[in-house]
């Protein structure tokens, strides 16, 4: 009998370290493979890129960041406090709307911008200024992903501690000197957390830049790749960009490695002082501004655009044949991804090893690197691998799934752990006792528990492969398109109409979970 259990258990342990180290390979092989190729010897394109292109491209992509960073910084926090702790008109609506700018891929609010100043409502002003420049870029970069800050500055403020605040205004302290002093502060943990995505977002951006002409990291890479057909110089720069991503992460873990705020559930939360007057009028344009030309103007310039498309016969049924091979894409991409997530968040609860959750928390990775590093991480390494793979892999829907697999993993991970954790562990205890193994408790107790979870992450999974752009480019099959790619290649060639219907499907369908998302963080 005993013999019986020790051979039982350790199946069970054989079996859980090999599906955990499965994962783990598949997911590492792309960065991995990318770093060792910076041992190897660069060729002729690789010395030209060094002494003459690389330092433009390190320094752009430095300044698009950190503009970038200021920016969204500034939008979101602003926001963010302004809705948590002041009640105005129209807060209720503003309190969402402010989050739907994540609906639309900056690429897409960069050639909005761009047609407006340029032929559009904005020609006609005596001032008006060029956008097709770094300047231009950091701008509508901005717009669009301020909603990372926002989101997440808005739910902290809303759970801080009311009595430290009260202290200093009984102590004389203004408020604008409460909030810098005491709020920013106290919040600057999770804030540091979130303009740690935005910079991840602007290292993996590259349909704006290349088209506001900005050399960056990104840029380079497909130069490299396509323009030049050198293998070896796109992985270098790839490896250059994934040591800077690094050396973020370790910036960020240092700068949080002291900081620790909590709040007591006895503690009383802020509660909302009402404005009035010229204080309620400038709340309400702090909201309003970011909310206009982040989503507003664009959103309806594109339903402009391809209504006034459709009327001459530019938009026809082509379209359906772009959003029918984008769901034949993402649904089971998503679903897949989800899945294996599902399976890590669940190993990583009946994990009993430090080892075992550091090895899963080493699968999420992937999110921190931009899609033309995971691109060409895996389109290199199939290359290298011998002809058996590239046959079968190789400008295939099974590699670009395996691509989405890594780079979204994180995506999909992060709410089922959170939905798991609130989940209490007597639960399981009570399903072991009445002989239920460890799949049927996954199957039959947390399964339907985990509904809304895993609905938010397949949801959000799904929105961030209709929108990927770069991964898409280098690793589709011939003659394959998504919106995203469709809608980029007609902007490319001022095809406007064109463009404007596949982005109007791509905001409509990122809008949903963005919503979901917004809720999720009240």
């Amino acid at each position: 009998m005993r013999a019986k259990v020790l051979l039982l258990s350790v199946s069970r342990c054989f079996a859980k370290w090999l599906l955990l180290g499965g994962v783990t390979a598949l997911l590492a092989i792309p960065p991995a493979y990318i770093a060792l190729q910076w041992f190897y010897a660069g060729d002729s394109y690789w010395t030209h890129l060094r002494e003459h292109l690389l330092t433009d491209y390190f320094q752009h992509t430095v300044l698009l960041s950190s503009g970038v960073l200021l920016g969204t910084l500034l939008l979101g926090i602003s926001t963010g406090w302004t809705v948590a702790t002041y009640e105005f008109p129209a807060r209720g609506i503003f309190s969402w709307m402010l989050a739907l700018p994540l609906a639309i891929p900056a690429y897409i609010d960069a050639y909005v911008y761009k047609y407006t100043f340029e032929r559009g409502l904005l020609r006609v002003l005596p001032f008006r200024p060029d956008v097709m420049h770094l300047g231009g870029a950091i701008g509508v970069m901005s717009l669009a992903l301020y909603p990372y800050v926002y989101l997440v500055s808005r739910a902290i403020f809303q759970k801080q501690a009311a009595s430290a605040l009260e202290a200093a205004q009984l102590l004389g302290a203004s408020s604008a000197r409460r909030f810098l002093a005491i709020a920013l502060p106290m919040a600057r943990p999770a804030i540091t957390g979130s303009a740690m995505l935005v910079l991840m977002e602007c290292l993996n951006e590259y349909g704006t830049v290349k088209y506001y002409g900005v050399p960056t990291f990104s840029v380079g890479i497909f130069r490299a790749w396509f323009a030049a057909g050198s293998v070896h110089s796109a992985m270098k720069l790839a490896a250059l960009l994934l040591l800077l991503i690094f050396l973020l992460n370790i910036a960020e873990q240092w700068l949080t490695r002291k900081l620790h705020y909590t709040t007591r559930k006895s503690e009383r939360l802020i509660t909302r002082q009402f404005l009035r007057g010229k204080q309620a009028v400038i709340a309400v344009l702090i909201c309003l501004v970011p909310t206009t030309l982040g989503f507003l103007f664009p959103f309806l310039q594109l339903i402009w655009w391809a209504y006034s498309g459709w009327q001459i016969g530019l938009i026809n049924w082509e379209l359906s044949r772009y959003l029918l091979q984008t769901l034949q894409l993402a649904l089971p991409t998503a679903l897949l991804i989800v899945l294996v997530a599902l399976l890590l968040a669940y190993l990583q609860r009946v994990g009993t090893t430090p080892f075992t959750r550091w090895v899963i928390q080493l699968t999420r990775l992937g999110y921190a690197m931009p899609g033309a590093v995971v691109a060409i991480g895996i389109l290199a390494f199939l290359l290298a691998v011998g002809q058996l793979l590239q046959t079968f892999l190789v400008g295939t829907l099974t590699a670009l799934s395996y691509a989405y697999l890594v780079r979204f993993m994180a995506v999909a991970f992060s709410p089922l752990e959170a939905g798991l954790k609130k989940i209490s562990p007597s639960l399981d205890e009570a399903a072991n006792i009445l002989g239920k193994n460890r799949f049927q408790v996954l199957v039959q107790v947390h399964l339907p528990l985990l509904r809304s979870a895993l609905l938010a992450a397949l949801m959000l999974v799904g929105v961030d492969i209709l929108k990927e752009l770069p991964l898409t480019l280098i690793l589709r099959p011939f003659n394959f398109d998504t919106l995203a790619t469709i809608a980029y290649q007609y902007a490319d060639d001022e095809k406007l109409p064109q463009s404007a219907a596949a982005s109007c499907l791509i905001v409509l369908a990122g809008m949903l979970p963005v919503l979901l998302l917004d809720r999720l963080n009240k």
